[in-house]
């Protein structure tokens, strides 16, 4: 673990893709997907480019310590929201704030810009995570409102868009 809590925090660009891509592989390996994810550097700047997504990227000096990856969302209840997709701090670098710091991070973009939640996923068994958003405030969307997550995969959304 890293003794110096001193990290710098800036908002990723195209040019981070690669970066992005290497703690995206490392967060599939710790959530047990380790075939990693199926998109590549350029698939990621391209996205970047053109703001389907964002990030942030942390360094712990010179070395890349974190990152976190959202995109714009909409609710007809609240209108446009983020959705964090990512929050990945590497092994060396939990338990000194890091976390709660590219939390914040973007929690500023959505206070800045008038946006009323900020909604993410967690993996049940994930518990450091969970205490994490848990002392964040966050609230268990499935424990107070019995909200269930649920997916159409590539074959689904093809089997749906074929079916007439």
């Amino acid at each position: 673990m890293a003794q110096d809590k001193q990290f710098s925090i800036r908002a990723a660009t195209p040019e981070d893709a690669a970066a992005l891509i290497s703690l995206i592989q490392e967060l599939a390996i710790f959530e047990k997907y380790p075939d990693g994810p199926e998109i590549n550097e350029d698939i990621l700047a391209n996205d970047l480019r053109r703001h389907a997504c964002y990030a942030f990227i942390a360094f712990h000096g010179e070395e890349l310590a974190g990152m976190t990856l959202y995109y714009l969302g909409y609710s007809t209840w609240q209108g446009q929201y983020i959705h964090l997709e990512d929050l990945y701090v590497r092994p060396q670098f939990r338990g000194n704030g890091l976390g709660k710091k590219l939390i914040k991070a973007v929690a500023k973009v959505a206070y800045e810009n008038n946006y009323k939640r900020l909604n993410l996923n967690v993996l049940e068994w994930n518990q450091n995570a969970r205490n994490l958003y848990s002392s964040l405030n966050a609230i268990d969307l499935t424990k107070e409102e019995g909200w269930l997550v649920y997916r159409f995969n590539e074959k689904g959304i093809e089997t749906l868009a074929r079916d007439d």
